[in-house]
């Protein structure tokens, strides 16, 4: 009896650790841009792409209330030339992520969009809302919502993608399925304030 009890223990403990885990993941934003980001900057981001979250199981801040949401940043070169190679290595870094389903939500700049080089990758999203940018696969974000603070305003225009569940295979593995679906609901969001304020 003492030894079933211990194995129900033990899947109970697991069941608990992989839902956090997959909550955790569900709360996972990737940004990728021509340049750097400073610590406050990430941090802003972060704070703000909190507010537009919807109701998950992952971790709160107790101080704020909000989502406690990790970006996941990618930093290319701003100048091909010398860093070329840097900048390669890390844009094949991002389709690797885009295509495993780890990179679902994506704040990014045009240049960082050109360079993935693959529109496949990126939902249309000209079919649900209006005022999307480059055919269709991004939505630009503002100074009255995403990027409502003081620490964001000298960043270059962003704009938010989803990445393609059709040809990353999202719809075949169930768990990414569901973090794909939460974070659909996140730019849902996002795009539902910036309508809101236009």
């Amino acid at each position: 009896m003492f030894v079933i009890a211990v194995i129900l223990v033990l899947l109970l403990s697991v069941g608990y650790f992989y839902a956090a885990s997959s909550a955790m993941e569900s709360a996972t934003v990737t940004v990728a841009v021509c340049g750097y980001l400073s610590e406050e900057q990430r941090l802003a981001l972060s704070q703000m792409f909190a507010r537009y979250a919807p109701d998950t199981d992952a971790e709160y801040d107790p101080d704020t209330g909000l989502l406690k949401v990790e970006l996941v940043v990618y930093e290319l070169p701003a100048e091909a030339g010398s860093s070329a190679g840097e900048r390669a290595k890390l844009t094949g870094e991002l389709v690797g992520a885009i295509e495993s389903g780890r990179a679902n939500l994506l704040l990014l700049d045009v240049d960082t969009f050109q360079q993935i080089g693959n529109e496949h990758l990126f939902e249309d999203l000209s079919t649900r809302y209006e005022g999307t940018a480059m055919h269709g696969l991004l939505y630009p974000v503002s100074q009255k919502t995403l990027l409502a603070r003081e620490e964001l305003a000298g960043l270059q225009p962003l704009y938010l993608a989803l990445c393609n569940s059709e040809v990353t295979g999202l719809h075949e593995n169930s768990d990414k399925m569901r973090k794909y679906s939460y974070q659909r609901d996140w730019l849902n969001s996002i795009v539902a304030a910036e309508q809101n304020w236009s």
